[in-house]
């Protein structure tokens, strides 16, 4: 149920409000208490490094590497489990004929081989402050130690490699659930290894079904 407040439903007269702001909180309900849970272990790192690259994908990667042959002391952090922004999922082949999920592999692997470069996924930066200072917060994977880390890093420079995102025109229905733009599906698939049974779009009223972008999906 949407929140009526934000729909300008319920609270005029505002004396109505009280009666239908309880009836809405019930129907979300308030989740229960367990007895049995306990905080993880938590973890706190201080670095001080030349170059501080945010993002993992093929911009920040190869930031990284160059920064790394020179010499210098290196910090990746990337928000996601692996490395590889789009190029993880992208089946499409460079200039040189080599598809992009293999030719990330093989930045990743040379940026792993440089003992002076320091990569932390599922890591997600929450600031960059004076002095170039960097905050981030990791949640701790099956084999760490810690369930979250709190990590600082004291840098010289940082390269800001985030990314894009894709905006779509708005359209009737955009926002309804399962649709999504040719993209997501391929990551979808890619990644998580969902694959969408079939997938349809309208212009201008008439529909057309997606075929060279996402026909390998249902292969």
């Amino acid at each position: 149920m949407p929140a009526g407040f934000f729909y300008r439903m319920f609270h005029k007269p505002y004396r109505f409000w009280p009666f239908f702001q309880k009836h809405i909180r019930n129907m979300a309900g308030l989740g229960r208490f367990n007895p049995e849970w306990q905080p993880g272990e938590s973890d706190e790192t201080f670095l001080n490094a030349d170059a501080c690259v945010i993002g993992g994908g093929p911009a920040g990667l190869n930031a990284a590497i160059s920064a790394a042959k020179h010499g210098l002391r290196v910090v990746v952090f990337e928000g996601r489990p692996w490395l590889g922004g789009f190029y993880a999922w992208r089946r499409r082949k460079d200039t040189d004929g080599k598809p992009l999920y293999e030719k990330i592999e093989g930045l990743v692997s040379e940026l792993r081989e440089y003992s002076n470069a320091r990569v932390f996924t599922q890591a997600n930066v929450n600031g960059i402050w004076g002095d170039n200072l960097v905050t981030a917060v990791q949640t701790g994977g099956p084999g760490d130690h810690f369930s979250e880390r709190y990590i600082e890093v004291r840098s010289k420079s940082v390269v800001i490699a985030t990314g894009s995102n894709e905006r779509p025109l708005i359209f009737e229905n955009n926002e309804r659930p399962g649709v999504m733009q040719a993209a997501c599906a391929q990551r979808l698939a890619m990644n998580y290894g969902i694959i969408p049974s079939s997938a349809v779009f309208s212009i201008s009223g008439e529909t057309a079904e997606i075929s060279d972008e996402i026909a390998f999906l249902n292969a």
